[in-house]
């Protein structure tokens, strides 16, 4: 979350912003929205963590505004700011089907999170929609089980793996690090695209490409939408609002540039 474009829009509205973390858990995100509204804050934006129900938090939105960012509240009457997670996906793959990838892998620790179910759901609708078959690799922490998946598809010929898509910025870290211990194999060059950029991915051998999440745009939108409620508390509920993700090509997505980052030189 960017924290710094919430802080720059309260300033604009003469107001301080309180942070709070749950650490992922339901019952200290609980406590921690009780404590604040204890204290007198006159609204929250929240990222609320996955969980099957919020209803905890009946009591509290009758009190303040909340407006929720990344995740949505189902059965809540919360606004949210998401992404376009799907619609993300579905672009990697075309993307990579139009420069004549067939076997496409989905890489994720897991796809326990809305956002990566999100980003799952469209692969696979994609690939579907294309006539391809889904390929998925959910290798939950183990480092191990990605390279297994891997070592197994490169080494494969015609039926083999020619791009990966991964989930989020662990899964692309992993995988990098997976193809680099592999990169003795004789294998086709890899081309890789993951979700969510991060500092050194265009420093990489070769430059990774990634689906940008506009996360600043996002966090400006919510807490504008939340003074929209503090200052006009007759506005209605704009409810789940989406925002378009970018799709940033780098070299990693190049088949014909003869980059394979599981042939990349290890740098120390």
């Amino acid at each position: 979350m960017s924290v710094a474009a919430i802080n720059d829009v309260a300033k604009m509205h003469n107001y301080t912003v309180n942070l709070a973390t749950s650490n992922g858990s339901p019952e200290t995100e609980n406590i921690q929205v009780k404590l604040m509204i204890q204290r007198g804050v006159e609204g929250i934006v929240i990222i609320p963590n996955e969980q099957e129900s919020h209803s905890f938090h009946y009591e509290n939105i009758e009190k303040v505004p909340f407006v929720a960012l990344l995740n949505p509240m189902p059965g809540m009457p919360v606004d949210a700011v998401l992404a376009q997670e799907r619609q993300g996906a579905r672009a990697v793959v075309e993307h990579l089907v139009e420069r004549e990838h067939r076997n496409i892998l989905f890489i994720a620790e897991g796809a326990s999170t809305y956002i990566l179910r999100e980003r799952h759901e469209g692969y696979r609708n994609a690939m579907l929609h294309a006539g391809l078959k889904p390929i998925e690799c959910f290798y939950g922490n183990s480092q191990q089980t990605l390279e297994t998946v891997l070592r197994k598809q490169l080494a494969l010929s015609q039926e083999g793996i020619t791009a990966a898509v991964t989930g989020n910025e662990s899964a692309t870290l992993a995988t990098i690090r997976s193809l680099r211990s592999l990169g003795k194999i004789k294998a086709p060059s890899l081309c890789l695209m993951g979700f969510d950029d991060f500092p050194a991915a265009d420093l990489l051998i070769p430059p990774v490409s990634i689906i940008r999440t506009p996360v600043t745009e996002m966090a400006t939108l919510a807490i504008n939408m939340l003074f929209g409620k503090i200052e006009h508390s007759e506005l209605k509920s704009e409810g789940n609002v989406s925002l378009p993700v970018e799709l940033i090509q780098r070299e990693s997505n190049d088949r014909k540039s003869g980059h394979a980052i599981a042939r990349a030189p290890s740098r120390r």
